[in-house]
């Protein structure tokens, strides 16, 4: 046995030998650990950048769009405006008159003009005999910016005007052939004469002026070129349009560029980022890049500043790119030392045929750089964590990865309905006096009739000539169904009368709801309320607007509760139910007697939804086909996922929360009620949800992640126990808390569980 274990020995190479006597074991695994920890953190480093690059690029692209869509939006509210005043005002009687030495009739309706649009440096009118009448705005001295200040006070020392002058009256007159007198009025705000001067022959004579010629030869309202104010020395632009008298003359009103130089300055852009709003012809509005603004009242070479001026090589590739018309384009190609590009053009159309355009460009590296950097950073770091251990180099990494995956990781008024008012026609002819009875008789009956039946089929029924017959279409349908907790119990307690009071009043903030967020309600069951959206008017908005009509009536009914109980009486808690999905709608009934309504499996769904809201302790629950179509404008949190009885097919349901702060609903041109100005329908106002509860809803995702996508069921218990701990009065969260908990504790009742509860009652 001695020989064998001495052959063994001999065979064994003398480097493995060594090698096994002089490094442990635990220093192999501890290498091979440190390598494979290095590679790990290598690649995550790597998968990291990429993905970090990704984002920069993303966020540098929704930059460039939001901030090129948003000057656009302001060039075009400035001038449009203006263009509007243009027009209209041209074609006053009083405009065409010619001046003298009083106040202009229509002085005080320009002031008033000026007054409203603080970006008009001046209104005027000129005449074909050389005459001229003038009304220049000082703007006050409470002005928002240093910019703003320097320009009211250059604008009064250039005309002189007295210390308090709001406006400056200023008449050319033609008393006599080859005479012309000038005579200049300071106003104070209130109208109050601070004093005059008068020149004698002066050399302006408005019919040499561009915006006179402009004006002069056009039909409709004309944009000047950039040119230099006589009366003021600073460059700006003119909208002019001839009168619409028999007096030859032409209206202008100026427009300085300080409003859009301003609005160009207060833009968040990258350190590099230039910004331009320039005319086709390549004249210069205003400019911002990394050495400052500048704008088309710059003079360069005794002409206004042009494209050229600008030595900027990125601007010219956001405005000859085609690609950067459509939406925001990477330019690969380096312009200059700037290497790629982020360039976007968004044409303005104006009037007078002289369109503008904005453009934007952004090195690439301006949001790259900072991923660049932090890749650096992190492959040096991740070298020095392989000399410092396996344990240290695995905890650090972990932190990496995570911290790196954080970054990475976001009659006409008939037809319309408009029944008030009285016909008041008198005529001797009898005909006509009893059409004008008729036709009140009609308005008040529809006006009746419009109680019975939502409003939008009452027109319809009126603009196909009084006519409805029993059919329906099949339609997308956004339902809603309401129902009064406990109500049979309370019905027995109350005295009839008492309670059809009552419930009207509630009926009546269901339905105002409703009807502000463009449904219609479709009937009232019991204490329950069905509304749908999309018929009889198509909307292709109805799911948010059902959203939205949800939100505002559960706000309305706890309002009426409220009220209810400082009454010490019983309040009306509701459960809603929301559902998308294909329906028939139509006129369902007989020839003699129909109503208008949806029917289908849809419709039942939604009734379905309603019911549940008892079963999960919730206000207001949706289901995956509605929440899917609201875009992340709203915040929900995951239910369940439930096959309602008679049900074939299980479905996920949530509950509405609301809107969240930071979607297109809360922050943008529709943030209040209706949207705003031109935005879409809906009642915004009170539905936004805090920070607090978008949290709260991000970890409830997470936490539902856990329990039904990985199925992790001891991950999930901890997310739902502090989820509850959170909201200790949320019966949801306490719902989970102890099925996680008990999923998580027995084997058994997690092999069986299937993610999906039947329900054999609602």
């Amino acid at each position: 046995m001695g020989g064998t274990d001495g052959s063994d020995i001999g065979t064994t190479p003398l480097w493995r030998r060594r090698l096994g006597l002089r490094v442990p074991l635990a220093v192999n695994l501890f290498t091979i650990m440190a390598a494979l920890t290095l590679g790990v953190v290598l690649v995550m480093t790597g998968f990291t950048a990429v993905k970090g690059r990704q984002v920069a690029e993303a966020t540098g692209r929704t930059l460039s769009r939001e901030v090129t869509a948003s000057v656009a939006h302001q060039v075009e509210a400035l001038f449009a405006p203006a263009a509007v005043l243009a027009r209209l005002s041209a074609s006053l009687p009083d405009l065409a008159r010619p001046p003298d030495l009083l106040i202009h009739p229509a002085g005080w309706y320009i002031m008033q003009a000026l007054d409203a649009y603080p970006a008009l440096y001046s209104a005027y009118m000129g005449y074909a005999d050389g005459a001229f009448y003038q009304i220049i705005a000082i703007p006050h001295e409470s002005a928002d910016t240093l910019r703003a200040k320097l320009r009211n006070r250059m604008v009064a020392r250039a005309h002189g005007a007295p210390p308090g002058t709001r406006f400056i009256h200023r008449v050319i007159l033609t008393p006599d052939p080859g005479r012309r007198l000038e005579v200049w009025t300071y106003l104070d705000p209130a109208r109050q004469l601070l004093g005059s001067k008068v020149v004698e022959n002066p050399s302006y004579d408005p019919r040499r002026r561009p915006w006179y010629r402009q004006g002069r030869d056009s039909q409709q309202v004309a944009l000047t070129d950039i040119y230099t104010f006589d009366s003021l020395g600073s460059a700006g632009l003119t909208l002019a349009r001839g009168f619409d008298g028999n007096l030859p003359g032409v209206f202008g009103l100026d427009l300085t560029l300080t409003a859009i130089a301003a609005f160009l300055e207060q833009q968040a852009l990258t350190p590099n980022g230039r910004l331009l709003v320039v005319t086709t012809d390549e004249q210069v509005i205003a400019y911002r890049g990394p050495e400052g603004l500048r704008t088309g009242a710059e003079m360069v070479r005794g002409r206004p500043l042009a494209l050229g001026d600008l030595g900027d090589a990125g601007i010219v590739h956001a405005l000859l790119a085609k690609r950067a018309a459509a939406d925001v384009a990477l330019i690969d190609e380096a312009a200059g030392n700037d290497g790629p590009l982020l360039v976007r053009r968004v044409p303005v159309n104006l009037p007078g045929g002289q369109p503008l355009v904005v453009a934007m460009a952004a090195p690439l590296a301006d949001f790259t750089g900072p991923v660049d950097d932090l890749l650096a950073d992190s492959l040096l770091f991740a070298a020095a964590l392989a000399l410092l251990g396996l344990p240290l180099t695995y905890v650090v990494a972990r932190r990496m990865s995570h911290a790196l995956n954080q970054l990475a990781a976001e009659a006409a008024r008939i037809r319309e309905l408009d029944m008030s008012g009285e016909v008041r026609v008198r005529s001797p002819v009898r005909e006509i006096h009893d059409l004008a009875t008729a036709q009140q008789t009609m308005k008040k009956s529809l006006a009746t009739f419009g109680h019975y039946v939502p409003r939008e089929l009452v027109r319809q029924i009126v603009a196909a000539g009084g006519e409805a017959r029993p059919g329906g279409e099949r339609r997308e349908l956004s339902l809603m169904f309401t129902d009064i907790t406990g109500f049979t119990p309370l019905a027995e307690s109350v005295e009839p009368e008492d309670l059809m009071v009552r419930v009207s009043h509630y009926f009546e903030e269901i339905t105002a709801a409703v009807t502000a967020n463009g449904g219609v309600i479709d009937k009232f069951i019991g204490d329950a309320v069905m509304a749908l959206w999309n018929a009889p008017t198509l909307n292709p908005d109805h799911p948010r607007l059902a959203a939205l009509a949800a939100l505002e009536a559960h706000r309305r009914v706890a309002a009426f509760n409220a009220g209810l109980k400082e009454n010490r009486l019983p309040p009306f808690p509701t459960r809603f139910g929301l559902h998308l999905g294909e329906a028939v709608v139509g006129n369902l009934g007989s020839s003699e007697r129909m109503d208008y309504s949806a029917i289908g499996a849809t419709v039942n769904m939604a009734a379905r939804l309603e019911g549940l809201n008892k079963v999960y302790g919730t206000g207001i629950l949706l289901s995956e086909h509605l929440r899917q179509r609201l875009d992340g404008a709203f915040v929900t949190r995951e239910v369940d996922r439930v096959q309602p009885k008679g049900s074939r097919e299980a479905v996920r349901i949530f509950e509405l929360l609301g809107v969240h702060p930071r979607g297109r609903l809360a922050g943008g041109p529709g943030g209040g009620p209706g949207g705003g100005p031109g935005g879409p329908p809906g009642t915004v106002s009170g539905h936004t949800v805090n920070s607090g509860t978008v949290a709260f809803a991000s970890r409830w995702a997470a936490a539902q992640d856990r329990l039904r996508r990985l199925q992790d069921f001891a991950g999930a218990a901890r997310l739902f126990a502090e989820l509850a701990g959170q909201r200790p009065d949320d019966p949801l969260a306490i719902k989970y808390r102890d099925l996680t908990a008990r999923l998580a504790a027995d084997p058994t009742a997690a092999d069986q569980w299937t993610g999906v509860r039947r329900m054999e009652e609602t």
